[in-house]
Parts: structure tokens; sequence; C-alpha cells
């Protein structure tokens, strides 16, 4: 019984996130942030999921479901400042593919905030693509 369970729900995850692709995305970041932490590579532990994005983001390729935000949490947000929150948003945006593999899974808005604290910001994916360049280095 708990096997169907686990099965039943991994099913309402997929069908709520919009695609086994989004799924896998957030499944080997959460990793990546897991691996980064225990290392300590990275001083804070970072969860990301989906969320509903700022309708005023939307581009053509934008999710028709209310999940078109690409949300990373900041567990530990214990004395969180700007600065944490830019480091890490500069680490996403800064990769051109992966803002565009974002996009093209239906995001438009990245939205990285602490989990207790609030603290954080809502940016618009489209306009970090570089849209005029059209061949990635």
């Amino acid at each position: 019984m708990e096997n169907v369970t686990a099965i039943i729900n991994q099913l309402i995850y997929v069908v709520t996130q919009g695609s086994l692709e989004r799924v896998r995305l957030t499944r080997e970041l959460n990793q990546t942030f897991a691996d980064a932490y225990m290392s300590g590579a990275f001083d804070r532990m970072c969860k990301a999921s989906t969320a509903m994005g700022d309708s005023s983001f939307r581009h053509s390729m934008s999710a028709m479901t209310f999940r078109s935000g690409f949300k990373i949490s900041i567990l530990n947000d214990d004395n969180i400042n700007g600065s944490d929150v830019a480091e890490l948003a500069k680490y996403i945006l800064a990769s051109t593919p992966f803002v565009r593999q974002l996009m093209a899974l239906g995001f438009d808005t990245l939205i990285i905030i602490g989990k207790h604290s609030n603290y954080g910001v809502r940016m618009q994916l489209s306009k970090f693509s570089n849209p005029t360049q059209y061949f990635i280095d």
C-alpha cells in the first residue's frame, strides 16, 4: 500500500509541475544545492521548486498554468542579506543556456527567497536570455 501511495504522489507531483523535464531539472538542481552545501562550497542550503510566476513577465514559451515561476528557497535564511541573494542570482542568470532552458520549460520568473524571512527578489528571465545572441559559445 505504501508503494502505491508513493507512486500516486509522484504522479500528482509530475502533473502539477507541468512536465517530467521540469521535475527532473528541479530534482537535479536540488541535489546540486545539497552537494554544494554539504561540501562547504556554498553556505546556504537551497531548494528549487515551481511557483506562481509574475504575469507581467510572460513570454511566448511561458507555461499556460499558474506554475511559470522557478523558485529557489534559501532554507537556512538566518541573517540573510542582499549579497546572499545577489550571489545566487548571479550564478543562475550568468548562464544564458540555463536561462534559455528554464524559458523553454515554460518558466518566465526567477524567484529567490528566504524560507522564513520572505526576503528575496523576482526577476524576468527573458531579460537575461540574450535574445540577439543566436549561437551559444
